[in-house]
């Protein structure tokens, strides 16, 4: 999550953490559970015995506490095996102000971070759970694992609250979820509506979103929210826990989707594991985001194994377009994946040069080949904003000086750039020496 300080905590009777939550029927939900079985080539499966772990007494192993690089080790989460947590990224003007609270709502036994969602923003904590053997700082692989995001609501107000996870092997929702899922290939996400459910509490299976893994190390995780109104701090709850007697499972498991420009190309490359029922992939190129066209057909590589492929659009693009992939699966249904997009007003490059030392400001180069206009936020590290600035930004080479308020401290200042339509350019950390 992302942001801005609220002071306000929530502990016994108020909550802790609420969440957003979408009304959907039980009925309205397993009409659309039964879709992505037969889009998806999905089918619901009895879960296996999954492990409850324990998550709690964490001890900070390296790193700044609550800080991005920070790594924490949870010993014996079960019997032989602890975690190791590591803060992968805050973005969004998100922050964190505890690591795990259990003296308060929620379940001792769970992760319970203290994160900060930023003022009208989607801000989000990227986390990276290892399994290590108890007490060494060797890997470890447990056979299987169910990990279950519980109060994901929303504030009431102007709040909503998402969970996202890359290719778990699958998920569990409860039939009256108030939560929207969705799959784009690579991950799966639940965000809920603005409703807010009192307590953390694993009774109310509408709020809650589990994720499935086998044969698991590494997860990576991120628990954000998207605001539309005033920062706040909320408590999140992650419970390594199974809650759901079923199981939806998809079928291509889509591990990563890129297309990145090589002069003037544009190399696209993907990979893929669970191709059983796959028949063929299409890679599908657009102009607008909505009229698609085939560009290339790539057979499936060898089942049984995670795959990688990578095909050469050799078409120049002078404006923004969009790749996506469609699988068509033997059954005779197709899946599509994200759509990424290549924007041509991207930064091509930025440099920061740090001289605000002496003058207390920012001064930025930034080269692009089209017109366009920008806004630059400066934050501090727990979110608070500094400074904002817009700017129009011109083909060639442009050179900026953001000026800092006189009483800025010296620190760490993190620089957000985005477009007029909202998307992110560029962030990047600055020292203020």
């Amino acid at each position: 999550m992302n942001s801005t300080l609220e002071a306000q905590r929530f502990y016994g009777s108020t909550k802790r953490h609420k969440k957003l939550s979408l009304s959907i029927t039980g009925s309205f939900l397993l009409k659309i559970l039964l879709l992505l079985l037969s889009v998806c080539n999905a089918k619901a499966q009895s879960l296996p015995a999954y492990p409850s772990l324990t998550f709690n007494s964490p001890v900070l192993v390296s790193g700044t506490d609550l800080q991005v690089g920070a790594v924490y080790n949870f010993p014996n989460v079960t019997v032989g095996v602890d975690a190791r947590v590591t803060i992968m990224g805050m973005s969004g003007g998100a922050w964190l102000s505890e690591i795990d609270n259990t003296t308060g709502a929620g379940y001792y036994d769970a992760f319970q971070p203290y994160v900060g969602a930023a003022a009208n923003d989607t801000s989000y904590i990227d986390w990276k759970f290892v399994f290590k053997k108890a007490g060494t700082n060797i890997d470890t692989i447990l056979p299987v694992l169910a990990v279950t995001g519980v109060d994901v609501d929303g504030d009431a107000s102007a709040l909503k609250e998402f969970i996202q996870a890359a290719t778990p092997g699958s998920f569990a929702l409860d039939q009256g979820t108030h939560l929207n899922f969705s799959f784009d290939g690579v991950r799966s996400t639940a965000t809920s509506t603005i409703d807010n459910y009192a307590l953390i509490d694993t009774a109310n299976k509408g709020s809650m979103f589990q994720m499935n893994f086998t044969n698991i190390n590494t997860i990576l995780y991120r628990n954000g929210a998207i605001t539309t109104g005033g920062s706040q701090v909320r408590q999140t709850s992650i419970y390594f826990k199974s809650f759901f007697n079923y199981q939806v499972v998809l079928p291509v498991k889509l591990l990563s989707f890129d297309a990145k420009t090589n002069n003037n190309a544009t190399d696209i490359k993907w990979s893929a594991s669970s191709e059983d029922g796959l028949q063929f992939y299409t890679v599908q190129k657009s102009d607008d985001g909505h009229a698609w066209k085939n560009i290339a057909r790539v057979n499936p590589g060898m089942i049984g194994n995670t795959n990688a492929y990578s095909i050469t659009d050799h078409e120049e693009n002078n404006n923004t377009v969009y790749y996506r992939l469609l699988q068509m699966n033997t059954n005779g249904s197709a899946t599509y994946s994200k759509a990424i997009r290549i924007d041509i007003t991207d930064l091509l490059s930025s440099r920061i040069t740090n001289s605000y030392a002496a003058n207390n400001k920012i001064d930025l180069q930034i080269k692009t080949k089209t017109n366009d206009d920008y806004v630059f936020d400066i934050y501090t590290i727990n979110g608070v904003k500094v400074t904002s600035a817009k700017y129009k930004i011109y083909s060639g080479t442009n050179q900026y000086a953001i000026n800092l308020p006189a009483a800025t401290a010296k620190g760490i200042l993190l620089l957000v750039v985005r477009n007029k339509t909202g998307r992110l350019i560029y962030n990047n950390k600055i020292p203020v020496i």
